[in-house]
């Protein structure tokens, strides 16, 4: 999969977050992005749509970003999640990551960290995309040779 078909799904509450990606993305030429301001949609989002990584705030009403990043990486074990917070302190990056966040920023986000983790994220997605590509032709091929 390539870079400008990978998706990008925010999951942010916060106007002026949602704003400085959105610009932050568009300036940098990263157009495969999608807005969630629901957290309530997140889940039946990722089961309809193919998402290459999410970016994930903490602080959300009705289902918290701690809840979605263990149902996702329960149900979406191979989307990485880049959790994005204000609680920028170590004992929740620490659980975030034990939880199995791909990374954690503290907001007020930088923009250039912000892409490096992204676009880190999606070469990690592409990489994984491919073994798994791989794989699948190496069996389907072996297959044929035994029968």
């Amino acid at each position: 999969m390539d870079r400008q078909s990978q998706k990008i799904l925010i999951v942010d509450d916060e106007e002026v977050a949602v704003a400085f990606y959105s610009t932050v993305f568009k300036y940098y030429n990263i157009d495969n992005f999608q807005i969630c301001q629901e957290s309530r949609k997140v889940m039946p989002l990722l089961s309809r749509e193919a998402v290459s990584i999410v970016l994930l705030d903490l602080n959300m009403p009705h289902v918290t970003g701690r809840e979605l990043l263990k149902q996702i990486n329960d149900e979406y074990p191979s989307i990485p999640v880049i959790v994005v917070t204000g609680e920028g302190n170590v004992e929740t990056a620490v659980e975030c990551m034990k939880s199995g966040a791909f990374d954690f920023l503290a907001k007020p986000v930088e923009k250039n960290r912000l892409l490096t983790v992204v676009r880190h994220a999606l070469h990690h997605q592409s990489m994984s995309d491919e073994l798994q590509a791989s794989r699948e032709s190496y069996w389907a091929l072996s297959e044929t040779t035994t029968e």
